[in-house]
């Protein structure tokens, strides 16, 4: 008895004085090599491509800073412009001035850990801009992180930077 027909087929092509055989049947192993690569080495090859694009897509994501914390309810024309690597731009304008964006942004971020940044007593006070930083380690990286809060009771402009740096 031969092979069942159900689950394979095989057929000879003649072409000019070339012979070929095409087989769908489970005994043939015409398809193990492609272009001399063993199956195992292209999956190894393309799970090592998706590894890394995975691995730059989440150092990309971690060098954004995030908006949100800078955002407070009654905004409106939200704009989040990327300056650098690493560096955000955010404005909006207040529905409400009234409210005080400054203070709800100020306090969320010592909330959330943020400290002030020391005024040098000899700089001039005319040109100081509230700057709020934070520092983050990981194993032999750390972080830092900077806020500006500019802008007036209508208008608000914050300037986030992130920088990965070696620790020390």
């Amino acid at each position: 008895m031969g092979r069942p027909q159900l689950y394979c087929f095989e057929r000879t092509l003649t072409l000019s004085t070339q012979h070929s055989a095409l087989s769908t049947c489970p005994t043939h192993d015409y398809d193990s090599h492609i272009a001399g690569t063993p199956m195992i080495i292209r999956v190894a090859l393309g799970g090592a491509v998706l590894l890394i694009a995975a691995l730059a897509a989440g150092v990309w994501l971690l060098l954004q800073p995030a908006a949100s914390p800078f955002v407070v309810p009654g905004a409106a024309e939200v704009r989040v412009a990327e300056v650098g690597p690493g560096r955000r731009q955010i404005t909006y304008t207040m529905t409400r001035p009234d409210d005080g964006w400054q203070t709800m942004v100020v306090r969320g971020l010592r909330r959330s850990g943020w400290e002030h940044k020391a005024l040098d007593p000899w700089g001039e006070t005319e040109d100081f801009i509230p700057t709020y930083t934070r520092t983050a380690r990981v194993w032999f990286i750390r972080l830092d992180e900077e806020v500006q809060i500019l802008g007036d009771r209508e208008h608000a402009l914050v300037n986030v930077e992130r920088r990965f740096r070696l620790a020390r």
